[in-house]
């Protein structure tokens, strides 16, 4: 096997900032507060503190005991939880009472537990904990105190503690600090007056000091920062007036300024940001690539140096707005797009009210102020939480779905009117968060003289609905009904829905404990034309007519 090393990795890094995030006291439900994304592998944290994982788990960092890929959510046995951090093949959390657990790959001693052994469940490996990084081979804490503490490989002095020794356990390197960002064989930490350092592996001008080589020691970088993010190549942090700057490789237009020059020192891109994340893919030649002839060799060199500068970086304003630019070769961006890269960063019209951002070299994150969690990118390993493979090229909701439990919700009677085939139906219909939700009894049962007719079936073991299409509705009593005019509290359905034996990513809830989905989710699964005519407030169903997306 492989050593942890050699393997072609990615990782980006998503920093837990309180003042981005919001939390809804006394909710009803739980719901999405921040997340993180390391290559392949994700995690969210809930309203109440619960922990949850999914996508690639080959070294045990989904921290559920296994080395089993997960293609949906998977709540781990780690309570109050306030932020997590991944780095390449493992991850942190840290609770709200300052203790800090880590699980995953452990090669160079990044978990901190003394060993290098692989861990597949949490453990604890510190206290006092107030913010955690983890870099792609290293981890970066700052303590309660303002204590700066680092552990984990240290061939760069990434660490700062001034040598290049490994650390197996947590290490105090310095004082008076109140945020740490790792990166790739670098660090950055801002202290207590906003004093931005940096140190380790100067390549590609990542510190931004104006030069390409490595430091073991902190350099001054700027004077105004609250927060700072580290991939590989580039780097970026918020300035107190919320000014965001980048530096480093630009080779995809990752630092956003429309260019691909890079740049030595911070450059200022944006205003009004409050959150930011990098990202960057990581490439070494494999143990087979001295096997191989010359001029292979060589080819596979040069395009690993260029893999190990690309990235892409995601930020959001104040307003609410989730902008990115850089590497799009897995619609990672949201644009609807694959392949070409964004020079400049444009705005993921599909996401409104966005607090914070998470982004990994080929998937991104975004958490909403509702608690809403968004996906969108590669989904190879299952790293989006939709229950399948499918790449994404658009932001998908992954709370209020059918994945992690979503946030509260209301639902409101909805006031259109039905056009069937021409012919007036009237629909026990609710709209949730500007969407229209149908019962789905009611569909069936309305489209059951129709040429696009499914059977509604329930499987009280496995908790899943079956469709079948082609097949005529058999009633159950109810259908149609009217729902007596008044607004309803929901909670988000859990149950799987197939149709013809095919999961679909499907968004419903249950009310009055009957599922209700998003009617363009279903007409788009069975090929049924929706229209709605705004002025006469009708929406249009017309079976003789396929699918058309908005």
């Amino acid at each position: 096997m492989k050593s942890a090393s050699r393997r072609i990795a990615a990782f980006a890094l998503a920093f837990f900032a309180a003042a981005a995030l919001y939390i809804h006291a006394g909710a009803a439900y739980d719901y999405a507060q921040t997340a993180a994304t390391s290559g392949k592998s994700s995690y969210a944290v809930m309203s109440d503190g619960a922990l949850y994982a999914w996508g690639d788990n080959a070294y045990g960092q989904l921290g559920t005991g296994n080395r089993t890929n997960q293609l949906k959510p998977v709540k781990l046995a780690l309570g109050n939880v306030v932020s997590v951090t991944a780095g390449a093949d493992f991850a942190l959390a840290l609770k709200s009472d300052g203790e800090l657990y880590a699980w995953g790959n452990n090669t160079y001693g990044q978990l901190g537990t003394g060993q290098r052994a692989t861990v597949m469940s949490p453990v604890k490996v510190a206290d006092g904990i107030a913010s955690v990084s983890a870099g792609y081979d290293h981890t970066l804490a700052v303590g309660t105190d303002g204590m700066l503490y680092a552990w984990g490989a240290n061939t760069y002095g990434q660490l700062g503690d001034g040598s290049r020794k490994v650390s197996l356990t947590p290490k105090a390197v310095g004082a008076g600090y109140k945020f740490a960002a790792a990166g790739k064989e670098y660090s950055l930490a801002i202290t207590a007056d906003g004093t931005l350092y940096a140190w380790g592996n100067g390549e590609h001008a990542r510190l931004g000091d104006g030069q390409t080589i490595t430091r073991i020691n902190p350099v001054k970088i700027a004077s105004d920062a609250v927060y700072a993010a580290a991939a590989e190549s580039h780097s970026a942090y918020i300035a107190a007036n919320g000014d965001l700057y980048t530096w480093g490789s630009n080779v995809n237009g990752q630092l956003g300024d429309g260019r691909t020059v890079p740049h030595r020192t911070p450059v200022k891109v944006a205003s009004g940001v409050v959150s930011v994340s990098l990202a960057a893919a990581y490439a070494e030649a494999s143990d087979d690539a001295s096997e191989a002839s010359d001029d292979a060799s060589e080819a596979y060199a040069e395009y690993a140096a260029l893999l190990r500068q690309s990235g892409s970086t995601f930020y959001v304003t104040a307003d609410g707005t989730v902008y990115a630019s850089g590497r799009n070769d897995c619609g990672q961006l949201g644009n609807g797009k694959r392949g070409a890269d964004a020079l400049k960063p444009a705005a993921v019209k599909t996401i409104s009210g966005g607090t914070f951002v998470a982004a990994s070299n080929s998937s991104a994150f975004a958490v909403t102020k509702t608690g809403d969690l968004y996906a969108c990118g590669d989904n190879s390993v299952g790293q989006l939480g939709t229950g399948d493979r499918r790449v994404r090229l658009e932001p998908v909701k992954i709370t209020g779905g059918a994945a992690v439990p979503g946030k509260p919700a209301e639902a409101a009677v909805s006031r259109d009117k039905v056009s069937l085939n021409g012919a007036a139906v009237a629909f026990d219909a609710y709209t949730i968060e500007g969407y229209n939700y149908f019962k789905l009894r009611d569909l069936a049962s309305a489209l059951t003289v129709t040429n696009k007719r499914f059977e509604v079936e329930f499987d009280f073991e496995k908790q899943s609905v079956y469709l079948t299409s082609g097949k005529p509705y058999t009633p159950e009593g109810g259908e149609l009904a009217a729902g007596g005019g008044a607004p309803k509290s929901v909670k988000t359905a859990t149950h799987s829905v197939y149709l013809d034996d095919v999961k679909l990513d499907i968004a419903g809830y249950l009310i009055d404990g009957n599922n209700y989905f998003k009617l363009r989710d279903l007409m788009s699964a069975i090929d049924v034309y929706v229209g709605y005519d705004s002025a006469a407030r009708t929406i249009t169903l017309d079976t003789s007519r396929g699918y058309v997306p908005e």
